[in-house]
């Protein structure tokens, strides 16, 4: 699980709502917390969570998060979104 804020009671939640959803599945998972890197504002969650969810799922470490690269993946993001239907691997 990843918290862009990393706040406890915020991973106590999810893990609340998902034992709450998918009672049986969820006595077979084991939770793990992602706690890097943290989330320094208040506006960026999202741009946190779909650049971890990227990074993940291509085994690749979070960049850190400075001001420069947030605005680089704002466009990123914004661009592969008009893009469409395009071809969406091409970089």
């Amino acid at each position: 699980m990843f918290d862009p804020m990393q706040k406890n009671e915020n991973y106590e939640d999810m893990e609340a709502k998902i034992v709450e959803l998918l009672p049986t599945k969820a006595r077979q998972l084991s939770f793990k917390r992602v706690v890097s890197p943290k989330q320094e504002d208040i506006s960026n969650c999202g741009l946190y969570c779909l650049v971890f969810f990227e990074c993940h799922v291509r085994g690749i470490p979070m960049p850190k998060m400075t001001t420069t690269t947030l605005g680089y993946l704002r466009f990123r993001y914004l661009y592969k979104a008009c893009l469409g239907s395009m071809d969406f691997e091409s970089e």
